[in-house]
């Protein structure tokens, strides 16, 4: 019992006493009254008795609450005091100094006196020996010897205590204990020398990753994409030469046949050029990195020379020099860079400011400039406000978080700082992927042309300024054949948390944790230029009869892509067959922790935020083949693709190395669909994988005729493969102690 408590229960004993006392006075009194001949004494009597009863009773309960409730307290401190032991104990392991032992002889224990080694400190004796401390108490700990389990594991069990004291003396008696256990991981080996992988980018048939600050590539080489002063393709990892060596590489991006990275800042290309994406003011290819123009330089425009004379035709005969446009400052000038994504053949970079900046291909608009002109160095996307009839860019006033994820596309997307986070998009537009209820199409940019009765529905211009992505409500909208009813944007009202640009779509995972998206197809098919039982949504769009006419596309944010049972209608180019029905699949109204790609241009694939669960969707690759894209160890590889595989999705298998890893980060690659084929031509997938015991490392599947999973081979692979680690991905450093601790246990 606390010295507290017993000063409680002294005060109700004396009170009973009293009680007592009283209780015999009464008695006394009422003999005098009953030979008096009354009654009225032994009522008196009756009643001073049961009141003294219910006194003891209730000072009773009132000792034993005041107990309990000190009890509590005292226990909470004791636990408390445990705790500290534990966070002294995890100090001591993260330092590589934890040797205190509390068996031997002499014990020992990690305390507040002592050291790592259980040694008492110098000047203990002015060391403060408690945690907390009051007028007749004081709490403290002793830390156990660190229980091993396995090589990779412990348990820190700290034992805290509260003892009393009456006039400076200890009263062992009244001492309370509490006993916190923490299971902890103590050290994260480093497998087999395999240098740990944090970053990671996959490109049309290219893919590469960030290990120790270094980058490395595999895949096709034909352009110098791999960055290792080579055009020779690699099915294994290489290491990109100087003058990245030596620098803190923090971005990779990989794109249709060209790279980028962020080292110390600064951005550089490698690569294809022959629009300028790699940003160095040429138009020449480079098979090593070279440093995005980031000058103050004004090169002026230069006229056509021709130095070898002219021949009877009017022709150069040799020394032919075509005219060069003028070259501005770099965008990039006296900024640091961020962020930066790579696309098909252009090239987009966030800066500090929060501003973002494109160069390269510009036929459809994607640098965001408001024209259609190729640019070899950094220019500023178009943040103006409203000029005349032009309107206000999207980014006007505004700051940008972060670039979309792009693959085989001609469209930008960008996340708006803010609450919430909002898209904005501009660049190609034929299919609806800028999804800002626009979309461009011209008969010639699809190869086909619908008669003379039956027009397209909409003729506009690409997207060439970024624009906000609809969050409209429901719209009716007129075309040649009829109303079409239009649903209101799946983010009317709410943000989004990821976005990527997918070939002729764009992908998002909103606040709710599922997955939309706009864009799609517009390439000829029977579905074409009448309305009909046809509307692609990713992989669960609903047939919506003949409400819906926009070439398989749709303006706006649509979906989710996975919802309860609904009619769906499927098509495949390769057999000219469609077919409607109801569809279920597993990933109905399920949310998404992290996704990438979208299945109609080739692969889809998400983790379930539920669940951890791994899946991929996507269509025929290859020859209408299925490569193993889906990751799936059931389905045959190099076989026919039948109408229903693209439907459902397909749960990846986990190959045994994968046990007890997790999923950091994932990367759908391969040329998407740019033509409206239903069908990427190189579909593949990388991860980057985690585990609290081994290093970080990069797994593929998928098609591989070009070394693109970087296992060494170009043979297909339709489960997780992890890529080489034999060559330069080798070498890792020693294990080293990274502890991490769980929540404490009280016992």
């Amino acid at each position: 019992m606390n010295t507290l408590a017993a000063y409680g229960m002294l005060e109700t004993e004396m009170t009973v006493k009293t009680s007592i006392q009283a209780a015999l006075g009464a008695k006394k009194m009422s003999s005098f009254r009953r030979k008096e001949g009354g009654f009225l004494l032994p009522v008196v009597i009756v009643l001073s008795v049961a009141i003294s009863i219910v006194s003891v009773v209730a000072m009773k309960g009132i000792a034993e609450n005041s107990t309990t409730l000190n009890n509590q307290y005292y226990d909470s401190l004791a636990r408390e005091a445990a705790k500290a032991g534990i966070e002294a104990a995890a100090a001591c392991i993260r330092s590589n100094t934890a040797t205190w032992d509390d068996t031997s002889s002499p014990a020992r224990p990690l305390t507040p006196l002592t050291d790592c080694a259980g040694s008492a400190t110098s000047g203990a004796t002015s060391k403060v020996g408690y945690v907390a401390k009051n007028d007749n108490w004081e709490s403290t700990y002793s830390v156990k010897k660190v229980e091993a389990v396995g090589s990779d594991h412990s348990v820190v069990t700290s034992i805290g205590s509260v003892t009393f004291s009456r006039n400076g003396t200890v009263v062992p008696s009244l001492t309370k204990t509490a006993t916190v256990r923490t299971y902890a991981t103590t050290s994260i080996t480093a497998g087999s020398a395999i240098k740990p992988a944090t970053a990671l980018s996959t490109g049309s048939a290219h893919a590469c990753t960030i290990a120790t600050a270094s980058v490395f590539c595999w895949g096709l080489n034909t352009s110098g994409q791999l960055g290792n002063n080579s055009v020779i393709t690699s099915a294994s990892p290489v290491a990109v030469v100087p003058p990245l060596a030596g620098k803190t590489v923090t971005k990779i991006a990989a794109g249709a046949d060209h790279t980028c990275a962020i080292a110390d800042g600064q951005a550089y290309c490698w690569g294809k050029n022959d629009k300028g994406q790699l940003g160095d003011r040429t138009n020449t290819n480079r098979s090593a990195p070279v440093l995005v123009d980031a000058s103050n330089t004004n090169t002026a425009a230069t006229a056509a020379q021709c130095t070898g004379g002219y021949n009877i035709f009017g022709n150069c005969r040799s020394g032919y020099t075509p005219a060069q446009p003028a070259i501005p400052p770099s965008s990039l000038y006296g900024k640091t860079v961020k962020d930066i994504q790579a696309g098909n053949s252009f090239t987009c970079a966030v800066t500090n400011d929060d501003k973002i900046s494109c160069w390269g291909d510009n036929q459809f608009g994607q640098l965001g400039v408001n024209d259609r002109v190729n640019r070899k160095n950094p220019t500023q996307v178009y943040a103006l406000a409203a000029v005349g009839s032009t309107p206000a860019s999207a980014l006007y006033n505004k700051s940008v978080e972060v670039i979309a994820k792009m693959s085989g596309n001609d469209h930008v997307c960008v996340l708006l700082k803010g609450t919430p986070l909002l898209p904005a998009c501009w660049g190609r537009n034929y299919a609806g992927q800028v999804g800002n209820d626009t979309i461009a199409y011209s008969n010639s940019e699809v190869g086909y042309s619908c008669p003379a009765s039956d027009p397209p529905i909409v003729t506009t211009n690409d997207v060439l300024r970024p624009v906000n992505v609809s969050r409209g409500g429901p719209m009716t909208t007129s075309f040649t054949t009829g109303a079409t009813n239009r649903p209101a944007s799946s983010i009317q009202n709410q943000g989004v948390r990821s976005i990527g640009t997918y070939g002729t779509y764009t992908t998002i995972i909103a606040d709710d944790g599922k997955a939309y998206w706009w864009g799609g197809t517009t390439s000829a098919n029977v579905f074409t230029c009448s309305p009909g039982c046809f509307d692609y949504s990713g992989d669960s769009g609903p047939c919506m009869a003949d409400t819906y006419r926009e070439y398989t596309s749709t303006m706006r944010p649509y979906g989710p892509m996975y919802k309860n049972t609904r009619a769906f209608c499927w098509m495949y180019l390769y057999n000219g067959s469609a077919s409607c029905g109801n569809v279920v699949t597993p990933l109905d109204n399920q949310s998404f922790s992290m996704f990438s790609g979208n299945a109609n241009s080739g692969v889809f694939c998400g983790v379930l935020s539920s669940t951890s669960a791994l899946y991929c969707e996507g269509t025929p690759t290859q020859n209408n083949k299925y490569t193993g894209h889906l990751g799936n160890a059931s389905l045959p590889v190099n076989t026919s693709m039948f109408n229903n595989t693209g439907v459902t999705p397909y749960a990846v298998t986990i190959p045994p190395w994968m046990s007890g890893r997790i999923i950091t980060d994932i990367q759908a690659g391969g040329q998407a669909d740019q033509a409206g084929l239903h069908q990427g031509t190189a579909a593949y997938t990388c991860i980057l994988t985690a585990s609290p015991s081994s290093v970080s490392q990069v797994a593929c599947w998928g098609r591989n005729n070009n070394g693109q999973l970087g296992n060494g081979t170009t043979d297909n692979a339709k489960v997780p493969t992890p890529v080489s680690v034999s060559g330069v991905l080798g070498g890792g450093s020693t294990p080293t102690k990274v502890p991490a601790f769980n929540d404490p246990i009280s016992f």
